[in-house]
């Protein structure tokens, strides 16, 4: 969990006898972070997965949509301002497995070393 700190404003009041006192506002923005020190797969060795990241970070080492050659029809989504899929590796869109897709809506963003469409030749 990270936490930051947004929009701090400090400012001197009057309290009721006159005397002068700090009062500090402060707004705190929590945002969760899902950091993994694995691969995310969609689709390992199945067909019709679905994984949608909505919102926060999310980070892998390498990312799988459809990873074997029986794996297809997978979906990975990936929407919302603020949402980012993010790989300290590669991206494998159809590593082996047919007819797998991403969708990145709503500025969304994924980012990678190396982003793969159809990797093998079975995808």
């Amino acid at each position: 969990m990270q936490v930051c700190c947004k929009n701090i404003n400090q400012r001197l009041k009057r309290n009721k006898l006159g005397f002068q006192t700090l009062t500090a506002i402060v707004l705190l923005t929590v945002m969760l972070q899902h950091v993994s020190a694995q691969d995310l797969y969609v689709g390992s060795n199945s067909s019709g997965e679905s994984t949608n990241f909505s919102s926060v970070t999310n980070a892998y080492i390498n990312t799988y949509v459809g990873y074997t050659s029986t794996s297809s029809n997978n979906l990975l989504s990936i929407g919302n301002t603020n949402t980012l899929l993010t790989n300290s590796g590669d991206v494998y869109l159809g590593d082996s497995g047919p007819s797998n897709s991403m969708v990145i809506s709503n500025a969304g963003t994924v980012a990678d070393s190396n982003g793969w469409i159809g990797y093998s030749n079975s995808a």
